[in-house]
């Protein structure tokens, strides 16, 4: 099917941390790695800054690592394990790494808040914009990830259910017994495909969940499409002509909700961390 497999096409390994590693990651300023008291001088200490931001340039890379790890773990277990467990140890414990480099990161980020540093108004001007830029991007981030391998599992297991109909011809002339067959096709392939889309519908990724809720809308009007026709109250012709509008809407809502990249790349806050890392570079260098 079209849109499952273009969704997945989309959700190949690094789509999104290559994006992070090279815009965050390796762009500290380097120097002496000593820790400097960032709280004890009588001026600002933009040596300390300078450290601060290195270390946080390194926390991002270590997420990026993270993230390609966590989603390459998904993919090699659910390729050979279709329907696997979300709760398998080759899934779980690169999520766990994943936390806690996600955690690390936010050491290093809110750590910033207490540099001496940010006495000098430039520095504070440069430091807000890359937090208030880089609390969306690392949301955005942290959400797909935690979600990848639930969203990985819907694209594997809600295709047959957009397939039902085409791969079940009619082996009677009766419109309501060849629905009534069709609905049984449809409740054993949506079993396990609901199951994941309704866990992923709670992800905290904006897009994740609206990708899963549509989906969830697009899988019960099919099977209200089915129960009509097994009722009696719907035509073969004006059955087909709703698939084909369910269809539609379900393509529209994976093409508007799984363009991940580019919504990181809007959310990015590279460009706000290297404004402040030239400031504070700038700071150093003056004296």
């Amino acid at each position: 099917m079209r849109a499952m497999r273009h969704g997945c096409r989309r959700a190949g390994a690094v789509v999104l941390a290559g994006i992070l590693a090279g815009a965050l990651a390796g762009c500290g300023a380097g120097g002496d790695s000593s820790t400097g008291d960032s709280t004890s001088s009588a001026k600002p200490d933009y040596r300390a800054a300078s450290q601060a931001i290195t270390k946080l340039s390194d926390a991002y890379g270590q997420v990026a690592q993270a993230d390609v790890a966590a989603q390459q773990a998904a993919v090699t277990f659910l390729r050979a394990h279709p329907d696997g467990s979300l709760d398998d140890d080759a899934i779980t414990s690169s999520q766990d790494q994943l936390t806690k480099a996600f955690a690390k990161r936010d050491e290093q980020r809110d750590a910033l808040a207490d540099l001496s540093a940010l006495e000098d108004p430039e520095v504070k001007k440069a430091y807000d914009a890359f937090i208030a830029q880089a609390v969306e991007q690392d949301t955005f981030n942290d959400g797909y990830y935690t979600a990848f391998p639930a969203y990985r599992a819907s694209l594997e297991r809600c295709l047959d259910v957009f397939q039902v109909v085409s791969d079940s011809p009619p082996t009677t002339s009766s419109a309501t017994a060849y629905a009534k067959q069709l609905m049984r096709r449809h409740d054993a392939a949506a079993k396990d495909c609901v199951e994941v889309l309704t866990e992923l519908s709670g992800s905290k990724n904006t897009m994740m969940a609206a990708y899963a809720k549509g989906s969830l809308t697009a899988v019960e009007q099919r099977r209200s499409v089915l129960a009509a026709m097994a009722a009696g109250d719907l035509g073969v012709g004006a059955a087909t002509d709703r698939f084909v509008a369910t269809t539609k809407a379900f393509n529209t809502n994976l093409d508007r909700n799984t363009q991940f990249t580019e919504e990181l790349n809007r959310l990015s806050a590279r460009e706000e961390f290297a404004a402040l890392q030239k400031v504070v570079a700038s700071k150093q260098q003056a004296g």
